[in-house]
This record gives C-alpha cells, structure tokens and sequence, in this order.
C-alpha cells in the first residue's frame, strides 16, 4: 500500500513538472514550496491568507457557504446531506437533512438574519430548490418550502440588497425577485439567459452602487461579469475566456469578495486562484492572479465571509481550509 502511495505521488508530482512548463503559476508554485505541506501557503503578490483552520469531515464536501456573520458554514456532505456546522469546534449545529434521491450541488445563506433566524437555500441535480430556515436558539433547521426547476441546479446566491436569488443550471441563468416574506419562498421570475451548451458552475452577485450589482457567473469554459439592476436588469460588461485563467481545466466555482475587487476561482486542476477583478472591457488581459494554492484533491466551493475577512475552500477528500485574509482587501 505504501509502495502505490508513493508512486501516486511521484506520478502526480511528475504531471505538475510537466505543466510548469506551461504555466507560470505552477512553476512558482514547485520553486517555491517543492512538494507542499497542507498548512503552507503559495503566493505571488497583493492578497495575503493565512490559514485559520482546516476542518476534516468524515466524507466528501460538494458546496460550502459562509453565514452572515461569518461565524458558522453551511455545507454539503456525503453528495446530500445539508447542513451548518460551527467553524470554532467544528460541530454539527443542527440535524443534517438527506435527501438520498438527489445529488445537491450548492447551497447559499440569505444575507439577512434576524430574531435569530437564518435563511438557507440548496439545489442539486434534480432540479429542486429547497428553502430551510435555521433557529441559532433551538440549534434546528426546518425544511420548509421547496420549488422545483426544469434543469439541475449547479449554483445559487443572493443578491447583497437581499432581493433577488441567482440560479445557476445546466442550460441557464435564472434570477428571481424575493417577494414578501422568504420564509414562504415566494419568488417572481425576473429574467432567464440561456447558456446552452454550456454548464454554469458558479454564480456570485456583488454590491456596486446604491441600486446597482455585480454578478460573476462561471461557465466550464469562461467567466463573464455583468451589472445587475431592477431596472436595466442584466447588461453585460465582457468575459473572460477559460484560456487566461486555468487552460485547459474546466471552472468548478466562482466567488466575489465584498470590495468587489477580487474573485476566487477553484479550477479543476485541483488550483484556487484568487484575482484582481477587471474594471471594464479595456482590462481584458490576463487577469493578475495575486494568491493561489494547489491541493491533493479536487476543489469543490469556494467562499468569501460576508465581512471580507475570511475565505474558505472545500475538497472532494472531505476537508474545509478556512483562511485570514491580512492584506491587501
């Protein structure tokens, strides 16, 4: 056993050597790490994270979200169980819920909370979205309402002004408006876009102006910005082609972080970059990636704390790496 490990391994080390020579980043990555501890951190320049915890589960972890006070993770374990766990003693803070006929890809917190209730949403790949509604008193998360979709859900998020939900699917984008109260899952249609052939894998709004957002969304083979607004509703700004940033391994999952300045991307090639975020159409260089960390096992979520000071990532082997962010954001 030990004997296949280590040829696992020199194969793996092996196949990066081969792709130094393509990319830049990895090259950096083997000068200056060799081969990497897990509690080590690769980085090129702007965003420094120090690694705050490194939570091992007992299974695999499909989708991870921080909760508005950036205290507790919501995550999927086992491919359908959803729960929230407690980052400080990394502890089930409720019944997880299963759901064995299904497969749930994402999960995301509702910003708002309040009379110490959170919102959550989930999706996975039979088209369901599940609201569950968390009481941080009682330490119970009730599913409460559920509303099914044409296709399979691969990401969702809510909008920072807390009226409207992103929904990633295999064909398309959707956005709902919030109406009344989210405890009913009361949700208006706003607008779809198709994306057919391609999946998207990952949705992420950010705040802009005083009416206006950002919205990332990550397809396989690019990531494209948009500004949404009630109003105007989606206007396009420009793309990213999946070339410039992880060529030639598929985008799994896309984050904004607060300042709106950087997004985290987890490709999979088992890297998660962070980058500067383009400001408009003129920019579309090479994105300057200014933190990034390889893993041993594919990446499945990643997460920026709402307050802007915390990131996390989760893996296919079952563990979250939580970070400080120190500087730069």
């Amino acid at each position: 056993m030990k004997t296949k490990i280590l040829g696992e391994r020199k194969r793996r080390l092996e196949e990066l050597m081969r792709k130094a020579q393509e990319d830049p980043v990895i090259k950096e990555a083997l000068e200056q790490k060799g081969t990497r501890q897990d509690n080590q951190i690769v980085q090129t320049s702007g965003v420094s994270l120090e690694l705050y915890k490194k939570l091992k589960r007992d299974s695999e972890i499909n989708a991870v979200a921080f909760s508005p006070l950036s205290d507790e993770l919501a995550i999927v374990e086992n491919r359908n169980e959803v729960g929230i766990i407690d980052i400080l003693h990394n502890s089930y803070l409720c019944d997880f819920h299963n759901y064995p006929a299904e497969v749930i890809n994402a999960v995301a917190f509702h910003p708002h909370w309040g009379n110490d209730k959170y919102y959550l949403v989930s999706g996975g790949d039979i088209g369901v979205l599940r609201l569950f509604i968390y009481d941080s008193i009682s330490k119970k998360m009730n599913h409460f309402e559920k509303m099914l979709q044409f296709h399979p859900i691969n990401a969702l998020d809510f909008s920072q002004d807390m009226k409207y939900l992103a929904i990633g699917t295999d064909k398309e984008l959707q956005i709902y408006e919030i109406k009344g109260i989210l405890g009913k899952l009361d949700l208006k249609h706003v607008i779809s876009k198709d994306y057919y052939p391609h999946q998207i894998s990952g949705v992420s709004f950010c705040k802009e102006e005083f009416d206006k957002e950002k919205l990332v969304v990550a397809e396989s083979d690019k990531v494209s910005f948009y500004f949404w607004t009630p109003k105007s509703k989606l206007s396009k700004l420009f793309e990213i082609p999946r070339w410039k940033i992880t060529d030639p391994h598929k985008i799994i999952d896309v984050a904004f972080h607060p300042d709106g300045r950087h997004i985290a991307v987890a490709c999979e090639d088992k890297m998660v970059s962070i980058f500067e975020s383009p400001d408009d159409p003129v920019s579309l260089k090479i994105p300057k990636r200014v933190w990034h960390q390889l893993y041993d096992s594919h990446v499945t979520g990643v997460d920026f704390s709402p307050d802007g000071r915390a990131f996390v990532n989760s893996t296919e082997d079952g563990i979250i790496y939580i970070y400080h962010i120190k500087n730069g954001s």
